[in-house]
């Protein structure tokens, strides 16, 4: 949980909201969020053939680019805008040495409209750079002035801070897949026989101050007063990452009163020395949700998710099946003829 505002944590004075992942549909009454799949290069380069200043640039089906002639000027060519969120980005110094002319004179370059790019110039190795909002940016092929080339280039750019190997654009596939509650770090989508759905892990209590006993003890001599409170099916262990709260988590050497610290199967809550359980509870109105150790629930998603997202692991019009340990493998799959039915 981030505490943010410069302001003391743990603390029940600054209690803060605890924030699940996916996006609440008040119509549905569900929780949403979308699952992306596509490949590692983010350039669909779509533009066509080109020549200018005496350099020919002609895309190849699969993506990527020849590059032939010997530039009077500095030959620059366009091959795509892309649209990126905010997130760190590496755009490669990616190409093989052509039989006409040097590579190092030949650079994918992006115009800074996205902040990616070196204010239009030509990059000269690979060039990794975060962008603090989303943006678009143009991304060229260039051939400096004098240089003759006869080469392949393999346009490249990927999320996060290193090159990775080149391949060619897959379009991006997602769907939207829903749960009936808040999903936690402690949650997670598996796939059982063949059917994905939801396991539940993560127990939540609206209210601290419900599941306090009445008649619960509280012990310590002045200074140190504290009481306990059992959590159901967990094993804290001393882990107090097992634990979120709105109020905070307990810290070693921080005695603030009110904040639960793990103890076991229970959690340890400090109070004043003239606190009754009653006027303890007072201050416990705060929401915490913990990992459940013995118990989870397993809830299927829909027909209609379960395909979709089934879908995402082909990669039209080819689906790559393989294994590493050598395995007999069996798949069934459909086909469809040149008029299009299946068989």
């Amino acid at each position: 949980e981030p505490y943010t505002g410069n302001k003391p944590s743990p603390s029940p004075y600054y209690p803060q909201e605890i924030k699940s992942e996916g996006v609440w549909n008040v119509e549905t009454q569900k929780y949403e969020r979308t699952v992306v799949v596509g490949g590692a290069n983010l350039i669909n380069s779509i533009e066509g053939e080109r020549t200018i200043y005496g350099v020919t640039f002609s895309r190849n089906s699969d993506g990527t680019y020849l590059v032939k002639g010997t530039a009077t000027a500095a030959a620059s060519h366009k091959i795509a805008d892309v649209t990126l969120p905010a997130g760190t980005y590496t755009l490669g110094d990616i190409g093989n040495n052509g039989t006409g002319g040097s590579m190092w004179n030949s650079r994918l370059r992006a115009l800074k409209t996205g902040e990616i790019g070196l204010n239009g110039d030509a990059i000269t190795s690979p060039l990794t750079q975060t962008l603090e909002q989303d943006g678009t940016s143009a991304i060229f092929i260039q051939v400096n002035e004098g240089v003759s080339i006869d080469a392949v280039i393999k346009p490249m750019l990927n999320v996060g801070s290193s090159v990775l190997p080149w391949e060619q654009y897959k379009e991006a596939q997602s769907v939207k897949i829903t749960s009936d509650r808040p999903v936690s770090k402690w949650d997670r989508l598996e796939c059982r026989d063949g059917v994905y759905g939801w396991v539940y892990k993560t127990i939540r209590v609206p209210d601290f101050s419900e599941i306090i006993k009445e008649n619960t003890p509280i012990y310590g001599d002045a200074g140190g007063r504290y009481f306990f409170v059992e959590l159901q099916n967990t094993n804290l262990n001393h882990d107090r990452t097992k634990i979120y709260s709105e109020t905070g988590f307990f810290q070693k050497g921080i005695q603030e009163k009110y904040v639960i610290r793990p103890y076991e199967e229970s959690v340890y809550i400090g109070v004043e020395d003239e606190d009754t359980i009653e006027t303890a509870k007072e201050h416990l109105h705060y929401s915490i949700q913990y990992e459940t150790t013995e118990k989870e629930e397993w809830v299927p998603l829909p027909e209609d998710e379960q395909e979709r997202l089934k879908a995402l692991f082909s990669y039209f019009p080819t689906t790559v099946v393989s294994n590493d340990t050598g395995m007999f493998m069996q798949v069934e799959y459909q086909t469809k003829e040149g008029n299009g039915e299946e068989v």
